[in-house]
């Protein structure tokens, strides 16, 4: 029988490998629920200015304040799940692979006419891999610290 310490120390060597299999699993429900599951509309949908949501916001429009916080929600397992996959734990890495694939969802969505294509969200997505990344990092060094292992 398996003690709770070899199955830890199992589970910490296959954490690249079973980290991999969420963020791909993670990976596909994003892009169905962002950008497959949307319906067409009939034009190209966009605004590239940086930041212009901000001065909506200033100018009424607070449900865009939800909108910012559910883009960065949506990009925190992502980054954490980055945390174990990277072999080399170096932050700019989540950032450039988080921007990755925001951008490649917002080109999705504007070539597919299924959403509204903005340079906010690729900030407001790469900022929520950033978080979940560090989180990750943070979870880590205090079980490094605390676990026998």
């Amino acid at each position: 029988m398996l003690s709770l310490v070899s199955i830890l120390e199992k589970v910490k060597n296959n954490a690249r490998v079973i980290a991999a299999f969420f963020l791909s699993g993670y990976v596909m429900f994003v892009l169905y629920r962002i950008v497959f599951s949307r319906v067409e509309r009939e034009t190209y949908m966009y605004d590239l200015h940086p930041f212009w949501s901000y001065s909506a916001i200033l100018n009424g429009k607070v449900n865009l304040i939800e909108e910012h916080y559910l883009n960065i929600a949506l990009f925190i397992p992502f980054g954490f799940l980055l945390w174990f996959v990277l072999k080399r734990k170096q932050w700019w890495k989540a950032m450039v692979l988080g921007c990755a694939f925001s951008i490649s969802i917002e080109a999705m969505q504007l070539f597919m006419k299924k959403g509204f294509c903005e340079f906010d969200d690729v900030f407001h997505n790469t900022l929520g891999c950033l978080i979940g990344y560090v989180i990750a990092g943070v979870i880590m060094r205090i079980c490094i610290k605390n676990c026998p292992i």
